[in-house]
């Protein structure tokens, strides 16, 4: 049952990463179906199967993407968090991880990283 719920999320994955590409104007409309993927996707321990790192990777770098997708209006914070806190808890199950190394230290995320302090504090 989880590897349905998980393929599902993987497609609103797709359906985000293309409206990134072609038409970010349009990204409000997708948020709360990240912010869907997130829960599923924690909720069925995607992120502790060391087989999918790169599905993995492809869901923190989209959702990252979204996050930080208008720079004016500054960054979604929950998705942003989250993001970060994925990419951490790649690092330590596997500190080798270059994607990990690079996505968390993508110039936003770190810009970020004191704001999620607050953030997982009072969760």
């Amino acid at each position: 049952m989880d590897e349905y719920w998980i393929e599902s999320c993987l497609q609103v994955i797709e359906d985000i990463d293309d409206m990134l590409d072609y038409n970010s104007t349009e990204h409000q409309r997708y948020i709360e179906s990240a912010q869907s993927v997130m829960f599923t996707l924690d909720s069925a321990s995607f992120f502790d199967d060391a087989a999918r790192l790169e599905e993995q990777t492809k869901v923190i770098e989209t959702l990252q993407r979204l996050a930080f997708v208008d720079s004016d209006a500054g960054s979604i914070d929950d998705i942003a968090a989250w993001c970060l806190q994925k990419w951490l808890r790649i690092l330590q199950l596997r500190p080798q991880t270059i994607p990990a190394l690079k996505g968390w230290l993508h110039g936003d995320l770190l810009h970020m990283f004191t704001n999620s302090i607050d953030y997982f504090r009072y969760r």
